[in-house]
């Protein structure tokens, strides 16, 4: 998975995948649906090709990066949870420190992404320092499933600080920031259930209740 078409119709480039999470089971997206969180979110951080060459030379001018959001929902099944997270989850208990690296190879990274066509988009910020207002951000409205024991497998990763060794426990999601009159757009079809202007939403989220 090289490369993501957005919706400006230019070839962006991953670059970076990060996964989100919270010290709770139901609180670790950084978007939430209907005001509630997900266990957990992968961001797949991309930059537009077609004008850098870099994310470093994107990522200051508007409209250079764009991030695709998958949200994940703990379940207790180990059968329905999505199988390439479960070997992401599984290497990281080889490398519990931060600056380790270890090579995962033939790892289909689009099984990390739900069977959809369909998103919601605005235009916004990274989540980390500096903040820069350069984002297209696409969230897909289709969720992964994900074991909760899998949370807790990367709540006991470590970081490093100074000298300080902490553990993720409190996890690395950003709080949710308000919109600031941003636009919010979708191409998530409201079909017409008879009548002029009537019109039936589909929800393909649905958050259930904590699994501990």
């Amino acid at each position: 998975m090289k490369y993501y078409y957005c919706s400006m119709n230019t070839i962006h480039r991953l670059a970076e995948v990060k996964i989100h999470i919270g010290k709770v089971n139901n609180r670790g997206s950084e978007h939430l649906i209907d005001g509630k969180a997900f266990g957990a979110e992968l961001q797949f951080i991309c930059y537009n090709s077609d004008l850098f060459s870099s994310m470093a030379a994107s990522q200051h001018v508007p409209y250079g990066v764009a991030i695709v959001a998958v949200l994940a929902e703990a379940t207790r099944s180990e059968k329905e949870a999505n199988s390439a997270f479960t070997i992401l989850t599984n290497v990281a208990k080889r490398i519990p420190w931060q600056g380790n690296a270890v090579r995962v190879p033939n790892f289909n990274l689009a099984a990390l992404v739900p069977e959809t066509n369909y998103y919601v988009t605005y235009e916004g910020s990274f989540t980390q320092p500096a903040c820069l207002e350069t984002v297209t951000w696409l969230i897909l409205n289709r969720p992964i499933l994900i074991q909760a024991s899998q949370l807790d497998t990367l709540r006991q990763l470590q970081k490093e600080q100074a000298d300080t060794r902490m553990k993720m426990s409190n996890g690395n999601s950003r709080p949710v920031s308000p919109l600031y009159n941003r636009a919010v757009r979708t191409n998530i079809n409201f079909p017409t259930t008879g009548g002029l202007c009537n019109m039936k939403r589909i929800f393909y989220y649905e958050v259930n209740d904590v699994v501990r």
